[in-house]
């Protein structure tokens, strides 16, 4: 039990350091999110060895629905310098 016991304490005060992310970040966020600050959306910043880039658009926490067109326009922009040249 004692061995038990010390395996729980261990777990129990363990906090993990997330490790920076190696590449660069792209933040999308809805400009009246009442759910997501600013603040916190810049958060990720730190959470990056790379570039981050922070867009908002314009709508609320669900504001992907909304503009999807707009959020696949962000997506294919950040990963089209990553795929092959066809």
């Amino acid at each position: 039990m004692p061995a038990l016991r010390a395996d729980f304490s261990i777990a129990d005060q363990y906090r993990a350091e997330p490790a920076p992310l190696p590449c660069p970040v792209q933040v999308l966020t809805g400009s009246h999110d009442t759910d997501v600050t600013p603040e916190e959306s810049q958060a990720w910043m730190a959470l990056s060895n790379g570039h981050c880039d922070i867009h908002s658009i314009d709508g609320g926490h669900f504001f992907i629905h909304s503009h999807a067109e707009q959020v696949l326009s962000h997506i294919k922009d950040a990963i089209s310098p990553l795929l092959p040249l066809r």
